[in-house]
Order: structure tokens, then sequence, then C-alpha cells
């Protein structure tokens, strides 16, 4: 059943080019993407990539195209870090002309690229920015990824008390997301922050907790993951 997606896809790598018309061959082919980048991350990396830039000639559209590729890098496991300097350009354009949502996911995405890049301050100011955003829409699983990732961020700094407020932050956003596994690393992370906080004891329990959850779940990565740490 593949086989004719393969073809569709072809197809797409083949005929992408620039047109003059605002609705023309490339810009469909974007609005194709969107369509499908959470469930075929890599075919839609695959259709972007194969765009030149220099086709879009508004900031509008540059900036849809680089938010659209680093979300297809993210989800497709692509962590390059090599589009910091176009999704500083696309947060910029969608602070001035963007609504809450776009605003949220172009913070959201420079800071993952930052983050690729090692740019961890840089990239902490802006998940604090997506995280405000996120909260403020109810959207609780940016919420959760933002805060998780400023929890990374704060641990690798030595600040663990920080560490673990996000760590907790987390948690109750993927809950609240209806994310049970995204809830188990996030109590996982958790549990690293009560043992950096030297509260050995909350650890413990909290890890044997994990335990007896990723059990009973046949969760044999998160188990590996949890007797490793």
């Amino acid at each position: 059943m593949r086989f004719p997606f393969v073809l569709i896809l072809g197809s797409f790598l083949f005929s992408v080019g620039c047109e003059p018309s605002p609705r023309g061959h490339v810009v469909a082919h974007m609005d194709d993407v969107e369509s499908y980048i959470n469930e075929r991350p890599d075919s839609a990396l695959a259709v972007l990539e194969r765009i030149d830039s220099s086709c879009f000639r508004s900031d509008r559209k540059q900036a849809r195209y680089y938010l659209l590729k680093a979300i297809a890098q993210d989800k497709a496991y692509v962590d390059s870090g090599l589009l910091v300097k176009e999704m500083e350009k696309a947060a910029t354009y969608y602070a001035s002309h963007g609504n809450s949502a776009s605003q949220m996911q172009a913070y959201y995405y420079l800071a993952d690229q930052q983050k690729d890049a090692g740019r961890h301050m840089e990239a902490a100011v802006n998940f604090s920015r997506a995280l405000e955003l996120a909260e403020e829409q109810e959207d609780y699983f940016i919420s959760g990824m933002s805060a998780g990732n400023l929890s990374t961020i704060f641990c690798s700094v030595y600040n663990y008390t920080q560490a673990l407020d996000y760590a907790r932050r987390s948690v109750d956003a993927f809950m609240r997301a209806g994310k049970p596994n995204h809830v188990m690393y996030a109590r996982l992370q958790v549990a690293d922050g009560l043992y950096n906080c030297g509260r050995f004891d909350e650890c413990i329990a909290s890890c044997d907790s994990l335990i007896a959850v990723a059990r009973l779940g046949g969760n044999s990565g998160l188990l590996a993951d949890i007797l490793s740490t």
C-alpha cells in the first residue's frame, strides 16, 4: 500500500520549482507538506529540502517555509542546528505579524534549533517565551516540551532547583495533554532532579513508582532508562 505514496512523493520531488504565481506549485507543495508533516516528517523534509528558498519573494512565505522545515527536522529527529539564522528571521516575522499560535511555534522551534547548535542560554530564553504563550493558549503539549527542555538546560548549568521545578511543570502539562508516555519520561526528569538536589529518599520513591508502572505497561525502554539512572 506504500507504493502509490512513493509515486506521489517522487512526483513532488521532481516537480518542485519556482513559480511567479503566488499560488503556484511551490505554495501548493507547502500546503501538502503541512497536511502530513506530523504523520510523515521524513517525507515532508524530503520535499522541503528540494524547494529552493530563493523561490520566495516575501518574508511571510520565507518564514512559513523555514518554520515548516524546522518542524520537519525536529519530528524526523534531525538535530543539525543549521537553521538558527533562518529561524531567527522567522521568529522576528511572526512576532510582528503572526498570531499567538504561530509566535509560540516560531519561538519553540527557534529554541530547538539553538539547543541543537549548543546555544543553550539563547534556547532557554526562547523556550521560556514558547512556554508562556503555550500556557496562555492551553497548548499543553508544547508547554510540556518547553518545560522539559528548560529542565534539561538548567540541569546542564547545575541549577538543579530550577531544573526540578520545570520538570514538574512538564509532568503536569503532559498529564493535561493526555500524553502518558511523555508523562513517564517527564517523571524520570523529576526523579533525576530530586537526586541532583540531594533528596535521595524522594528520588528512590519516585523511581520505584516509575519501575512499577513501566513493568505493568511492558515499557522495556523506559524501564531500562530508569534502571540506568
